[in-house]
């Protein structure tokens, strides 16, 4: 790393950026036929890469009570980090 405290420079330099994947997953509630506090059926979080998505609010859909959010067919564990983009479906 280049020290930007130093007072003179007595020579030509070239300083390189150094760069960072971000880390991001999206993970998209698919209200299912139903709509999200946000009035949509659909939401998108980011979440860092590793990190647990917090669990929204559910969803509603007139004449049905909401069950659960699956992922791929199946209970999804909201305390288990993210490590790829996913879709949670309403049930």
């Amino acid at each position: 790393p280049y020290d930007f405290n130093e007072k003179t420079v007595d020579k030509d330099i070239t300083l390189v950026a150094q760069w960072e994947p971000k880390l991001e997953c999206a993970v998209t509630f698919d209200a299912n036929g139903g709509t999200m506090d946000n009035g949509e059926s659909t939401k998108t979080e980011k979440v860092t890469k590793g990190k647990t998505v917090t669990k929204p609010n559910d969803p509603e859909k007139a004449g049905y009570d909401f069950k659960e959010w699956f992922l791929d067919g199946g209970s999804y564990d909201f305390d288990k980090g993210v490590d790829k983009d996913i879709t949670l479906v309403a049930q």
